[in-house]
């Protein structure tokens, strides 16, 4: 068998951290869909890349037993692409995530159990495996382009709808840049997990060692993921970096406390680990407590923003409507005082100083309406400044 690229240790640490975060943002809120379905998707792509790598553990399982973990490779394979591909029509609300088009994703999940079962129990997927070393190999069966097909077609289709979510939304809000980071993710995992295992493994023999690598890119995918699915900034990665921090060392300081036969031996080492136990508990509750005063005095100052901005933006479309809509009676007014004044303003001097007056008036609401849509239109950052072409030399 060949040498991994990182030791196989990692693929259990990188379960075990997918399975954390994924556990975090479904406890976190689990009546939202959006954070079930991310759930899900973690779930079968944990479980693919388990199955993953046993599939080529030639020194811990037979033959036969490694072909069983190739066929449970493709049989999950399809879910881990469909999980996702449901995970993005509900995190960007697409019309297939209402109620009335729930009966074609049945159908779709129905029709995916096909395959599934297709893969693991007859040769129309996955015929002939054989071992090329240390390697695990197949041909391909009569209904291996119709599996790959829905294959790319799910994780495409996932990836059609963020950027068209995103190409709708401004790039100040809150849902962009939840978008943006699963994007980010996705394009990241492209490049390493899934094009090495979901699409060259399946449809070219790659080495042991790229194989084993490509599956470590998959948790970059499900980190940013759930930073995008929690809505989390920054500051509160920071915060979720600090409680799995303190998680950590608290339950590293309380595994010598369980063993009670300690305190009969040394009754004082095992009373100073309970007390650094406690404090590192108090401490890290405080820091967490402040870190989460933080981060919600300043989601609370991002919304404060946002609907501020909002609401600039609707000053502004009434400002603009409003100084278009005055524009068109001021100028019938300034030509109907042009005709009154070339007919009649000439004969009465009255008239004439009143006419003058009036024409005086409307010029300057003229300017004042011309004033507005200036001011408006620098807001908006749509102003065109007026270039003029000017010698200083003949001043002097």
């Amino acid at each position: 068998m060949g040498t991994s690229i990182i030791p196989n240790s990692f693929i259990f640490v990188t379960l075990i951290v997918n399975t954390i975060i994924s556990l975090y943002v479904l406890f976190k809120d689990f009546g939202n869909k959006t954070n079930r379905y991310y759930a899900f998707f973690v779930t079968f792509l944990d479980l693919w890349i388990m199955f993953n790598f046993l599939q080529n553990e030639s020194s811990l399982f037979s033959d036969r037993i490694l072909e069983i973990w190739l066929r449970v490779d493709f049989a999950l394979a399809i879910y881990v692409v469909f999980s996702w591909f449901l995970f993005c029509i509900f995190i960007t609300k697409n019309r297939l995530s209402k109620k009335e088009n729930r009966k074609f994703l049945i159908a779709l999940g129905s029709w995916n159990l096909i395959l599934s079962l297709l893969s693991f129990g007859t040769e129309t997927v996955i015929t002939d495996v054989y071992f090329d070393g240390s390697l695990i190999r197949y041909r391909e069966g009569s209904f291996f382009l119709i599996y790959a097909f829905f294959l790319v077609s799910y994780f495409i289709s996932g990836i059609y709808f963020l950027i068209r979510k995103i190409r709708s939304l401004k790039n100040h809000s809150i849902t962009y840049r939840q978008i943006l980071f699963i994007l980010i993710g996705a394009f990241v995992s492209i490049g390493n997990g899934v094009v090495i295992n979901l699409f060259l493994q399946t449809f070219f023999p790659i080495s042991l060692e790229i194989s084993r690598f490509g599956l470590y890119g998959m948790s970059i995918l499900v980190i940013f993921s759930a930073y995008a699915v929690l809505r989390y900034k920054w500051l509160n990665i920071n915060l979720i970096a600090i409680e799995l921090f303190v998680i950590a060392v608290s339950v590293i300081l309380f595994v010598p406390i369980l063993y009670f036969e300690n305190l009969l031996i040394s009754p004082k080492d095992y009373l100073f680990d309970m007390i650094i136990f406690l404090v590192v508990l108090a401490f890290g509750f405080i820091l967490l407590r402040k870190g989460k005063q933080e981060h919600r005095m300043r989601e609370e100052l991002l919304k404060a923003n946002e609907r501020l901005r909002s609401l600039d933006e609707l000053k502004n479309k009434f400002m603009m409507s409003v100084t278009h809509e005055l524009k068109t009676p001021i100028t019938n007014i300034k030509n109907n005082l042009w005709s009154i004044q070339s007919f009649f303003g000439n004969e009465d001097p009255d008239s004439k100083r009143e006419i003058n007056s009036a024409s005086i008036s409307v010029e300057r609401l003229t300017q004042l309406v011309n004033s507005i849509l200036e001011i408006t239109a620098i807001e908006d950052g749509t102003f065109q400044p007026l270039h003029i072409d000017f010698n200083c030399q003949k001043i002097t």
